[in-house]
């Protein structure tokens, strides 16, 4: 067994060696990587036996009613919101009111948060860090906890991760492929945003 294992070792090393030059020589993107790994994650357990629980409640009652209803609804509350209610409303009328509907798109903008920030990472530190990053974002608790809820944080997250790449692609292009050490900080308290959002809205 041992004999065997060292055989099959530099196999291994080598077919790793491979894959990595591919990737720098090419120019791959890595990003659908951590995309994929992320609608994994979130798809694991959507339905969670069919219940809703906390702030998914309101999202499904809200976006059972009518158009009329939910304008009504927002002259007096949860003006913030009214974008995903209307969002989540079309979508039950689609296919139809479920812990799958209700959740699906948080897995989808929880992944393609994933996908910004390893291309944030392959900016400011190339890819191996950008990869490093999208793959742990999905394993964070606080990401982990809004990829399958029903409520617009996720939603929200997919924009920091756009509104922190443009400045930081902005800089690449104007001072070549490294971005500068100053703009560093910045996108990553952009990013950073996120995970301080209060938990009570």
């Amino acid at each position: 067994m041992a004999d065997v294992a060292q055989h099959r070792r530099p196999e291994d090393s080598k077919r790793f060696t491979s894959f990595r030059t591919t990737i720098l020589r090419r120019g791959l993107p890595v990003w659908p990587i951590t995309l994929l790994w992320t609608v994994a994650w979130g798809l694991w357990g959507l339905s969670q036996q069919h219940s809703v629980w906390r702030d998914e409640a309101a999202t499904w009652q809200v976006a059972r009613r009518s158009v009329t209803d939910i304008w009504h609804l927002l002259g007096h509350v949860d003006a913030v919101h009214g974008l995903y209610y209307l969002l989540m409303h079309e979508l039950f009328g689609w296919f139809g009111p479920s812990t799958t509907t209700l959740r699906l798109p948080s897995v989808l903008a929880t992944a393609v948060a994933a996908a910004f920030v390893t291309l944030i990472g392959h900016r400011l530190a190339g890819v191996w860090a950008g990869l490093a990053g999208g793959l742990v974002f999905g394993l964070i608790p606080s990401v982990q906890f809004n990829l399958q809820e029903g409520r617009p944080h996720a939603l929200i997250a997919a924009g920091a991760g756009l509104s922190t790449l443009q400045p930081v692609e902005q800089s690449a292009h104007r001072d070549g492929d490294r971005v500068r050490r100053p703009q560093l900080p910045v996108a990553l308290s952009l990013q950073s945003g996120y995970q301080q959002r209060p938990r009570t809205c």
